[in-house]
C-alpha cells in the first residue's frame, strides 16, 4: 500500500471511530457520571468512597485569583501582560464542553 492510500485509509478509519464515540459527562447531585454511570463504582480509597468523584480534575484552577502583588505577575496573560481572574474563569467555562 502506498503512503497516500495508507493516509486516506487511516483518516477514514479515524473518522468512523470518532463518529461512533459519544462520551457524555454529567453531574447528578454530588456525583460525576460518565455515560450515565457513576465514576469508580464500588471503589474506595483509604476507607473513603470514591464512587462519583472525578479524580485528578483540577477545576479549582478555573476560579483562581492571586491577590498577592508579589506573585500576581506570574499568571499574566501574554497578550495583555496582566492577570485577569474574570477572564480565567470565562475561558475555563468556555473550555468545559471540550
Amino acid at each position: 500500500m502506498n503512503r497516500r492510500r495508507f493516509l486516506v485509509a487511516l483518516a477514514v478509519s479515524r473518522g468512523a471511530f470518532a463518529a461512533r464515540r459519544r462520551t457524555r459527562v454529567s453531574i447528578d447531585g454530588d456525583r460525576f457520571l460518565i455515560n450515565g454511570r457513576p465514576t469508580y463504582p464500588g471503589r474506595t480509597y483509604q476507607g473513603r468512597r470514591i464512587k462519583g468523584l472525578l479524580l485528578n480534575s483540577r477545576m479549582l484552577q478555573g476560579i483562581f485569583d492571586d491577590l498577592n502583588p508579589a506573585t500576581r505577575s506570574r499568571w499574566a496573560y501574554p497578550d495583555t501582560g496582566c492577570w485577569d481572574a474574570e477572564r480565567n474563569t470565562r475561558e475555563f467555562l468556555a473550555a468545559l464542553p471540550d
